[in-house]
C-alpha cells in the first residue's frame, strides 16, 4: 500500500518554511539542506536545484587559485543560464593580493549585474562600489568577527558611492559610520550593528538619509539624541539588545519613544539573552524600561513591542533583516 503524501504544492510550501534563510551566516546550512531535499524524492529535485541557484557564494582562498576560481565558477554559472544576481563574497583572506580592481575585472569581463551583494569582512570592500553600480542591497557583515574599521570611503557628490543610484537597503557595522559610508536619498532601509559611536556621527549619518523609512539596530539601544536626528520619514524602528546592565535605573526610567516621528508605525525593543538565568537577571531592569511606557508617550497609531527573549541575538537580528527584505 503506497504511503500517504500531502499535495506536492503543500509539501514544497513546508520545505520553503524550514529552509535556512538566504543570509551569509546560514548559507552552509542552506546548501546542505537543499542538497538533502533534492535527494529525498524526485519531485523535490527541481525545486531544490532552483533554490541552490538563487544565490552565488564565494570564499576567497589564495591557496585555491584565488580569483581564478571565482572567474571559473561565475563563467560556469553564466553558461548554464544561472547568472547570479545575489552574490555572497567571503573575502576574509583577501589581503595583500586583494586589489579591488581584480574583482572588478572578473565581474566586468563576464558582464554580470549584481542586485544584492553581501561582503564579509567589510574592510575588503574598499573601492568596490564602482564595480557593482546596479546594487540595490549592500550588506557589509562583520558580525562573525565583531570588528569593524573604515570600509567605504566617500558618500558625497563625485565619490565612488555616488554611482549607486538603485541602492535601497544598506547594512554595516557601526565603526564604519564615521567613514562616510554608503548614504544616498534612495536608501530607505538601514541596519546597523553595534553602538560605539558619538552623537555627531549619528547626526551626520541621518543627514544623508532624508528618505529613511526603517532603522534596525543591533546592540545599540537608541539614546534620545539618536531619535532627534532621525528624519521625519521614518516609519519603523527596531532595536535588538544583549543586555541592559550598562544603563542606570534612572536612564531606563527616562527612556521615551521618539516623539518627533509623525509616521512612526512600529517600534520594538528586544532584549535577547543566551540563557534563562540571564533573563532572570535582566527582568528588573527590563521592567524599569517599560515603566514609563504610557499612552501619552506613544505616537498615534504606533505599534509598540518590548520583549525579553531567550534567543541568539544574531538570529533575532536576522529575523528583522528578513522581514524588511535584506
Amino acid at each position: 500500500m503506497p504511503a500517504y503524501r500531502l499535495p506536492l504544492e503543500l509539501e514544497l510550501h513546508i520545505l520553503e518554511l524550514v529552509t535556512p534563510p538566504l543570509l551569509m551566516r546560514h548559507l552552509a546550512k542552506r546548501v546542505e539542506f537543499l542538497q538533502t531535499a533534492a535527494l529525498v524524492h524526485h519531485s523535490f529535485t527541481q525545486w531544490a536545484q532552483d533554490k541552490l541557484h538563487d544565490h552565488f557564494a564565494f570564499k576567497y582562498d589564495p591557496v585555491d587559485k584565488g580569483l581564478v576560481r571565482l572567474k571559473e565558477r561565475l563563467s560556469a554559472a553564466k553558461n548554464n543560464g544561472g547568472v547570479p544576481t545575489r552574490v555572497h563574497l567571503d573575502l576574509t583572506r583577501y589581503r595583500n593580493d586583494g586589489k579591488p580592481e581584480r574583482i572588478r575585472e572578473v565581474f566586468g569581463t563576464l558582464e554580470i549585474i549584481v542586485d544584492r551583494l553581501w561582503i564579509n569582512p567589510s574592510a575588503a570592500s574598499v573601492g568596490m562600489t564602482d564595480i557593482f553600480t546596479e546594487v540595490s542591497h549592500f550588506i557589509l557583515d562583520d558580525r562573525c568577527h565583531r570588528a569593524g574599521g573604515p570600509a567605504l570611503r566617500g558618500g558625497g557628490e563625485g565619490s565612488d558611492c555616488a554611482s549607486l543610484k538603485r541602492l535601497t537597503h544598506f547594512a554595516l557595522y557601526d565603526a564604519q559610520l564615521d567613514a562616510a559610508p554608503l548614504c544616498s536619498p534612495t536608501v530607505t532601509y538601514v541596519a546597523i550593528y553595534g553602538s560605539e559611536v558619538s552623537s555627531s556621527v549619528w547626526e551626520r549619518l541621518f543627514e544623508r538619509l532624508p528618505n529613511l523609512q526603517t532603522l534596525i539596530t543591533f546592540a545599540s539601544l537608541p539614546r534620545p539624541y539618536i531619535y532627534e536626528y532621525l528624519p521625519a520619514s521614518v516609519e519603523n524602528v527596531h532595536c535588538v539588545e544583549t543586555s541592559l546592565n550598562e544603563w542606570t535605573d534612572a536612564a531606563l526610567r527616562a527612556h521615551r519613544l521618539p516623539s518627533n516621528l509623525p509616521r512612526l508605525a512600529n517600534f520594538s525593543l528586544i532584549v535577547a539573552v543566551d540563557q534563562p538565568r540571564d533573563a532572570d537577571r535582566q527582568t528588573c531592569k527590563f521592567n524599569l524600561l517599560r515603566e514609563p511606557l504610557k499612552c501619552d508617550t506613544i505616537p498615534p497609531g504606533c505599534r509598540v513591542k518590548y520583549e525579553l527573549r531567550v534567543a541568539d541575538v544574531d538570529d533575532v537580528f536576522d529575523e528583522l533583516m528578513l522581514e524588511y527584505g535584506f
